[in-house]
């Protein structure tokens, strides 16, 4: 494994060569990521078990925009639908519903795909969307749920005069090939391929970082701290009530986490002084990767560089591994669960156009970071 991953690791040899030197004030690159989990046999590093936090709410969280848009403008947006307007009918369908005929589609008749995490109660007997009726389809109290698994394909739409950071499109992406051959390595999962344009700043302190997660969506399963949430009930008259108060489920059900005596006593002690040390917030969603990615330019010697400061929580479940939870597991069923951290933490000094490669026991990434130079505005635009 390590053998054919070691071009990838010879590209991050080239550290230090100087940027052309610009007497433009703005400063906007295009970055490319691909982040990639392997088969790890035997690991010499020692990892703690229990997760450091990363603070990730003042970062620029590109990601969830794009996978649970807000859609609350749209009810100010929107106009009512008038009874007398003629319009053409259209029928609908959730992503990947099996429930949907396609032999309804006809020449009268639309179809619309909408996105998975669309769901009104009346969807079926939508026939617009582009007004409001009496029978409201929008519930801005009603936020689009994240999936359990981030695609690994992300494509945004690219702006040539960019104001703010955004997500690039899947065509301008240009280290598709090296995902290809990635995605042929044995015991190599692609997790994320992403590109976004943003504006870079000098200093380290003063640049704002991106966040960035992928995989797997643990949420329902761990909290945040690794304990395994106690399993919803099933066929239970609480169900109805559980539904109507979701928040206080999830939290009763991380205080049972909490309150397990399976775990470890060293384990317990160390989530308490963690938790007691960081004073940040700690993310929502438990991803299987998550954590900041940051560029920003240093001067060194009058000459200004490039600088990528990461870092990223890997997530992996497996069973404790003590005498006392052998003992439990062998009267009370299943070995427990607990979800373990591999801190992913490294700050280096790279160079445009070239590709660089992160090396982990666990994980891999590939940069590249292309200088975006912004076009002048026509003519008749600047008059």
């Amino acid at each position: 494994m390590i053998n054919k991953l070691w071009p990838f690791a010879l590209l991050a040899t080239s550290l230090i060569s100087p940027s052309v030197i610009s007497e433009e004030q703005d400063w906007w690159f295009d970055v490319e990521v691909i982040l990639f989990s392997r088969d790890a046999e035997q690991v010499d590093e020692v990892f703690e078990p229990v997760v450091k936090p990363i603070d990730v709410h003042r970062s620029t969280d590109l990601l969830t925009a794009y996978l649970a848009p807000d859609l609350s403008y749209l009810q100010q947006m929107l106009p009512a639908c008038q009874a007398s307007e003629h319009f053409p009918m259209a029928t609908f369908r959730l992503e990947g519903n099996p429930l949907w005929d396609p032999d309804l589609s006809n020449s009268t008749v639309t179809p619309v795909i909408l996105p998975y995490w669309f769901a009104p109660p009346n969807w079926q007997q939508l026939t617009r969307l582009d007004c409001l009726t009496e029978q409201n389809w929008f519930d801005p109290k009603i936020k689009p749920p994240l999936p359990t698994e981030v695609p690994v394909h992300i494509s945004g739409i690219s702006q040539r005069y960019p104001v703010a950071s955004h997500l690039l499109s899947a065509e301008q992406l240009e280290l598709n090939s090296i995902y290809q051959q990635l995605n042929r390595l044995r015991g190599v999962q692609p997790m994320l391929h992403v590109g976004w344009r943003q504006q870079v700043v000098f200093g380290r302190d003063n640049a704002k970082a991106i966040r960035l997660f992928a995989g797997h969506n643990y949420s329902d399963q761990f909290d945040y701290w690794g304990n395994q949430l106690a399993p919803e009930p099933i066929n239970s008259p609480l169900l109805e009530a559980a539904d109507t108060q979701p928040h206080q489920n999830l939290v009763e059900r991380i205080e049972l986490a909490l309150k397990n005596d399976a775990l470890p006593a060293i384990i317990k002690k160390k989530e308490e002084f963690v938790q007691q040390e960081f004073s940040g917030q700690i993310p929502a969603q438990v991803w299987q990767l998550d954590g900041l990615f940051k560029v920003y330019l240093q001067y060194i010697n009058r000459v200004p560089y490039l600088h990528i400061d990461s870092q990223f929580n890997y997530r992996k479940p497996d069973a404790l591994d003590t005498t006392l939870t052998a003992q439990t597991n062998h009267l009370n069923g299943p070995p427990e669960q607990f979800l373990y951290s591999y801190p992913f933490k490294q700050l280096r000094r790279v160079i445009s156009q070239e590709i660089h490669y992160f090396d982990h026991p666990y994980i891999g990434m590939i940069v590249q970071i292309r200088r975006y130079h912004i076009p002048a505005l026509p003519k008749e635009e600047q008059n």
